[in-house]
């Protein structure tokens, strides 16, 4: 579709970005010569899409850099920001590069070979992890194969292990949602969780 036909553009951002980083995102569209009409961060553009919008909201995102909580407060006129709590290099990323060194060091006891050598095994398997942490329930055993031109390894990982293998990630971003409450006298009456974070 020809971009002359784009009436507006409205920017989407991560909360963690500095605004340096906020103002490289705006220079790349004027670049491209699209229209922008502006730009909010992601928990303020949920806000400002749902129905109910008084009161206390605490919002939950992912992406593959970081994990953000972010309380939001509003009223019959605006919706604000009042805390943020971003925590740098424990995104999606970090979860699925944990459970790679898990499902390696496996592979490596039953094996003796890490799958990690392998860039075309690497690849199937980063694949595989990401496709299971995209599912909402984490309840099923994760059947996973690696697979390289020389030789090939099934492995079935149980969500208790999962679980296990990402204890330290999972209490870091409860400390995160801690520390975004700490920042508020007023305990949030809704909960937006991102589907990237769920």
């Amino acid at each position: 579709k020809s971009l002359d036909s784009v009436g507006a553009v409205y920017l989407t951002l991560p909360g963690y970005l500095a605004a340096s980083q906020v103002q490289l995102a705006r220079s790349i569209m004027d670049g491209a010569k699209l229209p922008l009409a502006g730009s909010a961060i992601l928990p303020l553009a949920l806000a400002a899409r749902s129905e109910s919008r008084r009161g206390t909201a605490l919002v939950f995102d992912a992406d593959d850099h970081a994990s953000t909580w972010t309380l939001l407060a509003a009223d019959a006129k605006q919706v604000r920001c009042v805390g943020m709590t971003s925590l740098p290099n424990h995104g999606v990323r970090a979860w699925v590069d944990r459970l790679m060194e898990y499902v390696a060091d496996r592979c490596i006891r039953l094996c003796r070979r890490d799958p990690r050598d392998s860039a075309l095994a690497e690849q199937s398997l980063d694949e595989q992890l990401t496709t299971y942490l995209s599912q909402s329930r984490l309840t099923k055993p994760l059947s996973l194969s690696v697979r390289t031109e020389h030789w090939f390894q099934n492995l079935t990982l149980l969500p208790e292990e999962i679980e296990k293998t990402c204890t330290g990630l999972a209490r870091t971003v409860a400390d995160g949602l801690r520390q975004c409450l700490a920042e508020t006298t007023t305990p949030p009456e809704v909960l937006w969780v991102t589907a990237s974070a769920a």
